[in-house]
């Protein structure tokens, strides 16, 4: 999966960035860098809904060209040429979302660009009315969100409701727009930031009410219980050697993730002997969260650091590059918000990353709730 575009129009002003694989995005303070990313954050969060929740003082309209997983594009086109011989064969895989929002109104509008007319397009009026406009004109009672009801309650209507010779196409576009909602939402997004902050011991009980052991959570959090996951897994011990090489090289050798007495712990090999429970400097314990994130993100999908360089010095920096292009052969998109110049060079010069100034602020007002 890969995000192209996000464009934000309102009575202001308009801003407008085109996204690439490795990206990082830099600009003065308060320019809105962080709200972008918290932007593209809650969309992907409710991909499958026809309204955000969004909060607004002002009418504004956000525009978003995300690009389908190639693996996930072929299963559509083949379904589609199969049983319905519908030529998608010129479809690059990109949909754009149109979300045009006012004080009582919000519209969702789907567009592919082999079509010239959306393929979708639903009204969320006076927070209960449900008005579709494409791919057929009819007004739904009920007070469902979901983008896949909404094609239930198509199908489900009475085929008075229908034209005969309209039947067949209907379903088709229906057909195409639940493959393309269902593909949307199964990326799995990966936010973290703007700081790292956690304990490099924690309490086995309070493990499992925050598990997860892909994600290491927006501050850190959960770093320890994915990095356990990440020794415990042999595919990953090459990526996890080239960190562990750089920790020995600082002094701080045999680094293991693992139960000691109760509870999950960092652990390593002093001159003293066996140090559990260790007091990192921030530095490392940034590097480690993104680090062991990097090495678990799964495929097709997007992590976003917000403030990448807090705590994070070039050394640092450096041994997260390798991370980087292995993410690249997973399809990992990658969006960091940097600060430090010298970060910023050694990510574009070195790991192949591109620039994007935000010069524009970022309409702030728009909230999510």
């Amino acid at each position: 999966m890969t995000l192209r575009q996000l464009e934000i129009s309102t009575s202001q002003g308009r801003i407008d960035v085109e996204f690439s694989k490795l990206t990082v995005l830099t600009g003065s303070p308060n320019v809105g860098k962080s709200s972008l990313l918290k932007i593209i954050n809650k969309i992907f969060e409710n991909i499958d809904k026809i309204y955000q929740k969004v909060k607004i003082t002002k009418k504004s309209i956000i525009k978003i060209s995300i690009e389908i997983p190639q693996d996930k594009l072929k299963i559509i086109k083949r379904r589609f040429s199969k049983i319905w011989e519908v030529d998608l064969s010129d479809w690059d895989g990109t949909v754009q979302i149109i979300y045009n929002i006012d004080k009582d109104t919000y519209e969702t509008i789907f567009k592919i660009p082999i079509v010239d007319e959306p393929i979708f397009q639903v009204s969320y009026r006076d927070g209960e009315k449900i008005i579709i406009k494409k791919p057929i004109e009819v007004e739904i009672k009920d007070k469902s969100v979901s983008i896949l009801d909404i094609i239930k309650s198509i199908r489900d209507m009475p085929q008075t409701h229908l034209f005969s010779t309209y039947e067949e196409e209907l379903e088709i576009i229906l057909g195409l727009i639940e493959s393309i909602v269902t593909s949307l939402k199964s990326v799995k997004i990966y936010r973290i930031g703007p700081y790292i902050d956690y304990s490099s011991c924690i309490d086995m009980r309070d493990v499992w009410s925050t598990y997860s052991d892909d994600y290491v959570g927006i501050h850190g959090e959960n770093t320890l219980v994915a990095l356990s996951r990440a020794f415990a897994d042999g595919r990953l011990w090459p990526n996890l050697a080239k960190l562990l090489s750089y920790l020995e090289k600082i002094g701080i050798s045999r680094v293991r993730c693992g139960i000691v007495n109760g509870k999950l712990s960092i652990t390593y090999i002093s001159d003293e002997g066996l140090v559990t429970c260790p007091e990192l400097s921030c530095s490392i314990r940034s590097l480690i969260t993104y680090y062991t994130q990097l090495m678990l993100a799964q495929k097709n999908s997007i992590l976003m650091i917000d403030n990448f360089d807090y705590c994070l010095n070039e050394d640092t920096c450096r041994v997260l590059i390798p991370m980087f292009k292995d993410c690249l052969s997973r399809n990992v998109q990658i969006i960091l918000e940097v600060h430090s110049r010298d970060i910023v060079s050694i990510l574009t010069r070195d790991a192949g990353f591109r620039e994007i100034k935000i010069d524009s602020r970022v309409p702030t007002y728009i909230k999510f709730a």
